[in-house]
């Protein structure tokens, strides 16, 4: 299985270019060490999950034009650009964010591949011939997940979106893109010490008839 990182497969506007239960209560007898891990991992599994999936959310829409940018680049859709309608001051806020955003669920070893999806975004927000409409995940259905201790292993399909027009020339018709596509990964997450989950490593490839 490769190494994935969204871009590969996520050009964003483009793909194929692109919870938790606490037990508590009284009982009437001791509870074993096997009892208590069980419970234990039973919790964790939910925490897990949710880390992973706001993971993935977060390196899809990172790099995403608030609303209201998106309203102002389509107002100018019909003229010739030539340049992004993106000022590089919010470009800079665009970038800050995504990186503090990816920084919550992802470990330091694996920021710097979970950034690719970042400049990415970043690089067709800049294109006078893009307009990020956003990106997201829609469905993720979990085949695997093992905790043992601070660490987990998910094996999972995941369903990514994106949206956006584009056009050859800066004189060509804008066309809308809407993709939708689906990845199997693997993942590990470790808990760090204030017990937040955060991915470690990412492994993925297109499910069966999903690529590009």
């Amino acid at each position: 299985m490769k190494r994935w990182t969204w871009p590969t497969a996520v050009a964003v506007g483009v793909l194929g270019i692109m919870f938790l239960v606490f037990w508590q209560g009284q009982v009437q007898t001791p509870r074993t060490r096997t009892d208590a891990a069980s419970i234990e991992q039973s919790d964790q599994t939910g925490a897990v999950k949710t880390a992973f999936a706001n993971g993935m959310q977060a390196m899809m829409s990172a790099g995403t034009p608030s609303t209201g940018q998106q309203h102002r680049m389509l107002s100018l859709r019909k003229t010739t650009l030539s340049r992004s309608s993106l000022s590089q001051p919010e470009l800079t806020t665009l970038e800050q964010t995504g990186r503090v955003a990816l920084a919550k669920y992802f470990t330091t070893q694996e920021m710097s591949d979970a950034q690719k999806s970042l400049m990415g975004m970043l690089a067709m927000d800049r294109d006078p011939n893009q307009i990020n409409q956003g990106a997201g995940v829609s469905k993720i259905r979990y085949q695997d997940v093992t905790v043992r201790g601070d660490n987990a292993n998910i094996g999972a399909d995941v369903t990514a979106w994106a949206k956006s027009l584009v056009r050859q020339s800066p004189q060509g018709s804008w066309l809308a893109t809407a993709p939708v596509s689906t990845m199997h990964f693997t993942a590990t997450l470790v808990r760090q010490p204030s017990g937040q989950w955060q991915i470690s490593s990412l492994f993925g490839a297109f499910a069966p008839g999903e690529g590009p």
